[in-house]
């Protein structure tokens, strides 16, 4: 079984999807980090024992839990990335060349890939909901569609959860 090396293993995900990282996707989505003028600067980050933000990444899509998000907007792309274990969303802004290259509107799905935090104090762009877990303060959602290999396939893990975060972006405003 493949261990983490720059996330706690006494954690786990219920619902990972095991992703692996797409070079298309990363090279559209962040070409500054796939660059090969960066390849250097990666390189050297490993020689001090410093993490590769790619292994980090691909670390992140692995192993972390898969939760549902929304498309709220096109242009600018937002996003609404719902974390059950903090009953909460964050929102998530991207360039619209992501909403036309993977065809999305308002109330596309998506799924993310999220890794959570405790600190002192909630985030101040959190707002946890009653049912929330109180284990994190705060998550890191990534969405799989932008950065991992066969996210689509895979999605359909997640696709009950679409309807509950239908919900409570429904009922909650």
């Amino acid at each position: 079984m493949k261990r983490m090396k720059y996330f706690d293993n006494n954690t786990y995900a219920v619902n990972p999807l095991h992703l692996t990282l797409s070079k298309a996707k990363l090279d559209y989505l962040l070409p500054e980090l796939t660059s090969k003028r960066k390849l250097v600067w990666r390189l050297s980050r490993r020689l001090r024992g410093k993490p590769n933000l790619l292994d980090v990444l691909a670390e992140h899509i692995y192993f972390a839990d898969s939760q549902p998000a929304i498309v709220i907007q096109a242009d600018p792309l937002l996003v609404a990335a719902y974390s059950v274990d903090l009953d909460s969303v964050a929102i998530l802004r991207f360039s619209a060349s992501l909403a036309r290259k993977y065809q999305l509107g308002p109330g596309s799905k998506l799924v993310t890939i999220n890794t959570y935090l405790r600190e002192q104090g909630y985030q101040p762009d959190i707002i946890p909901g009653p049912r929330r877990e109180f284990n994190w303060t705060s998550f890191h959602p990534v969405v799989a569609d932008f950065v991992g290999r066969h996210a689509a396939n895979r999605r359909e893990k997640s696709k009950h959860r679409s309807s509950y975060m239908g919900v409570c972006v429904q009922t909650r405003k």
